[in-house]
């Protein structure tokens, strides 16, 4: 470790604590030394990961399948670096419209190394507290959710007293909730990242049953591991910038609480065609109501009778983000809605792309004179400068997001 000098202060400072819990005899403990083991297997766990995932495939006697499989699987805008066991994840956002001039990658989470099992588990900056309930699929995330749940309790309730056997179908939609789309992605994540983790040779055990031909097995798996934690970081760093940066932005830019699952559902190819980018991420946008009004249809009930049925008709401001190998941007949409009942899903009518308009005050920031702060020392690894923390760029956007708001309304 000595030898080593990119190293960390936080992992030299648990080895010099491993040292002296076993040779130090006025400081001897076995529950110091088995932490500061375990604080440094996770930290050797991190650093192989991300030596997998920015290998660069420049070794000699490859194959042509070899040499496909081998390159470099990080996509430029997404930067990551390790922090204390844990690998922090940094990402250069791209807006629809007009571009301003490159900024630095912003923290959207982190994937922590647990000392206890070595799995690791996915950490948010405080203030993404939505992004976070959604990863947790936390009911109170949603309202429709919420309400799903409250209904479907009452009728099983309802069933139990009455010993009749009813399904509670009626009250659940094919449709899913944003919390579902959001947890199955960074658990794909989590999965997929520990896979990595025993293949590179940390927490596994890899069996060389021949020499000769062993080596390049190992190195194929390795890389096709590193093709699957790719994908699943580019669809977590695309709905973390919606649901993290996105919904705080746009909550700061209108002064109501951005919502999820009031604009419909993933926005279809037919609603991509004025778009450049139509590789759209697979999960709901996130909504700001920007205004409501009930409308009464007439409809034909079962005996041939013309009833009234109210609906509430929404225009909604969502947001929602593209991932391809050369970036990750936000997109703003202009959606209609109806909804029938609180239960339901909001029915899309109509959606229209709208380009975010660059803000005001997008040179000032820079300008403006920031006030000292400690901040913890990031031992980096790949073309990474900085990292700017999410309140930076939800500065950056909620001044987009107002000028475009402006604009709509004159």
């Amino acid at each position: 470790f000595q030898s080593n000098t990119d190293s960390s202060s936080h992992l030299k400072r648990n080895v010099q604590k491993l040292l002296s819990s076993v040779q130090d005899p006025f400081q001897l403990s076995a529950s110091d030394a088995l932490l500061s083991a375990a604080v440094i297997c996770a930290e050797h766990r991190c650093h192989a990961v991300l030596d997998a995932l920015l290998r660069l495939g420049n070794k000699k006697n490859q194959s042509a399948a070899d040499q496909v499989l081998v390159t470099q699987v990080i996509p430029s805008w997404l930067h990551l670096s390790v922090e204390c066991g844990s690998i922090s994840v940094g990402v250069c956002i791209s807006y629809d419209g007009k571009e301003d001039k490159k900024r630095q990658p912003v923290l959207l989470f982190r994937l922590s190394c647990d000392s206890r099992t070595g799995c690791f588990i996915p950490s948010f900056p405080q203030p993404a507290n939505l992004l976070r309930e959604l990863v947790c699929n936390d009911p109170n995330a949603s309202e429709v959710q919420l309400i799903r749940l409250a209904k479907v309790n009452s009728m099983k309730k309802e069933a139990a007293s009455s010993n009749v056997r009813r399904s509670a179908s009626g009250t659940r939609s094919n449709d899913v909730t944003t919390g579902r789309f959001v947890r199955d992605a960074f658990e794909s994540l989590t999965r997929s990242i520990d896979i990595l983790g025993r293949r590179v040779g940390v927490g596994g055990v890899w069996d060389d049953l021949d020499k000769n031909i062993s080596p390049s097995l190992r190195e194929k798996s390795i890389m096709q591991s590193c093709t699957d934690v790719r994908e699943s970081l580019m669809t977590c760093s695309g709905i973390a910038a919606v649901y993290g940066v996105g919904a705080i932005s746009a909550s700061v830019a209108s002064g109501v609480n951005a919502v999820p699952d009031i604009a419909g559902g993933p926005i279809a190819p037919a609603e991509q065609k004025n778009v450049k980018n139509s590789s759209f991420l697979a999960v709901p946008p996130i909504g700001v109501v920007m205004s409501q009004q009930m409308k009464e249809e007439e409809s034909l009930n079962a005996d041939g009778e013309i009833s009234i049925i109210t609906k509430l008709e929404r225009h909604v401001c969502g947001i929602t983000s593209s991932v391809s190998q050369q970036s990750l941007t936000l997109h703003l949409f202009e959606i209609c809605t109806t909804l029938g009942s609180t239960t339901e899903i909001a029915k899309r009518l109509n959606s229209r792309a709208m380009p975010i308009e660059l803000g005001k005050v997008s040179d000032v920031e820079d300008s403006l004179t920031q006030p000292p702060s400690k901040r913890a020392k990031v031992e980096t690894k790949g073309p990474i400068t900085s990292i700017r923390t999410i309140i930076d760029e939800v500065e950056y956007l909620s001044a987009r997001l107002s000028v475009t708001w402006d604009t709509w309304v004159s």
